[in-house]
């Protein structure tokens, strides 16, 4: 469903598959094409609120990487808001040569790209998710084209009913 974590066979050439190895690559192609699975993202200074989304989809393929989208959408109210540097808890523990802490401006490793759109200005920026702990994505943005800036709630602009944080996200697991 989406996932697959054994390890993949090896072959000589010109040799034969074992039934076992058609049964691997079986299972490989359809973790590769399969719908990703849902992830309870655990996260912080976001609040989707009545309307909103906040969700995550992911699949691991292998133990080498997970590959997944996060998005939220403002909802009309219930609480809906978007805090200071917010972040989401990914869904498997990066490896250890990802080098974690750091802060919306000096963060250090990069595990996803992605998208803030204003609906009410049809306004886009380039947003990047950085390593803020082991397994933490700090969603920060380009304020210019050199300048990384915390998301807050009035940067890159206030935000209001439809606007969108979308990331795509693909890193090397532990």
């Amino acid at each position: 469903m989406g996932s697959w974590t054994g390890t993949p066979p090896s072959f000589v050439a010109g040799s034969r598959a074992k039934a076992s190895e058609d049964q691997t690559l079986a299972d490989i192609a359809t973790a590769a094409t399969a719908a990703r699975s849902t992830f309870a993202s655990v996260v912080t200074n976001l609040t989707a609120g009545t309307g909103g989304t906040s969700s995550m989809r992911y699949r691991r393929l292998g133990t080498a990487e997970v590959q997944g989208r996060y998005l939220y959408v403002m909802g009309s109210g219930g609480g809906a808001a978007v805090g200071s540097s917010p972040r989401a808890s990914l869904p498997a523990d990066p490896h250890s040569s990802y080098a974690s802490g750091g802060s919306a401006t000096a963060g250090f490793a990069r595990v996803a790209t992605g998208t803030l759109y204003d609906t009410s200005a049809g306004a886009y920026r380039n947003a990047i998710g950085l390593l803020n702990s082991s397994r933490e994505m700090l969603i920060a943005y380009w304020d210019t084209a050199t300048t990384l800036a915390a998301i807050s709630s009035t940067a890159p602009w206030t935000w209001a009913v439809g606007d969108i944080i979308q990331m795509d996200f693909l890193y090397e697991t532990a």
